[in-house]
């Protein structure tokens, strides 16, 4: 069954606008979780290169992940921390996701990103990830004023270590156009 979070709707389980989003269409999400061994090649590729990290069945860290090594993933590679007060903060987002006002960017945290319902589902998922200590895959699928937009998210979860707190690596399998799209015209919207 999918997860579904909706702005501004009163309904159980949905997620409200906040002051900064007064007036705006609601922007819907929902995710399916998908079997990795139905993923594209890239996604599989990606989590290979992650089990071959972990040392002794224990998760990977982010000192075990080598940026030389992601090069056919970047672009579409974020990194995020799970703080212990239960933050989520972007430490890094790949350079091929759009920027949006107010959305996910780096240094950015998440319970503060507008619009929430993406980031709320994101939020969930990376948990979850840590709590398993598994890789997962997710269909995501957003809406706003008539326009939509899916796409798959692996979400690699990462050992704290070195200093740094626990993390996930995620990847995002896309069609460039359709998510430049989708968010020019909520940011089109946000500036009028």
């Amino acid at each position: 069954m999918p997860n579904i979070f909706q702005e501004g709707a009163d309904a159980p389980g949905t997620l409200h606008r906040g002051s900064s989003e007064a007036g705006l269409v609601a922007v819907t999400a929902s995710a399916t979780e998908h079997a990795l061994e139905s993923a594209p090649e890239r996604m599989i590729q990606l989590v290979r290169y992650w089990e071959a990290r972990r040392q002794g069945g224990s998760l990977p860290t982010r000192q075990d992940i080598d940026a030389l090594d992601l090069k056919p993933w970047l672009g579409r590679l974020s990194l995020h921390e799970l703080h212990d007060d239960g933050a989520v903060r972007c430490r890094l987002r790949g350079s091929h996701l759009m920027v949006v006002p107010g959305y996910v960017t780096t240094g950015r945290f998440l319970n503060t990103s507008r619009p929430a319902a993406p980031a709320a589902l994101a939020t969930a998922h990376f948990r979850a990830a840590l709590s398993t200590g598994r890789p997962s895959r997710h269909r995501l699928e957003l809406a706003f004023a008539g326009a939509l937009h899916d796409y798959d998210r692996l979400t690699l979860p990462l050992a704290a270590g070195g200093g740094l707190p626990l993390m996930v690596l995620t990847y995002m399998e896309l069609d460039q156009r359709a998510h430049d799209a989708f968010w020019q015209l909520y940011a089109r919207t946000l500036e009028s």
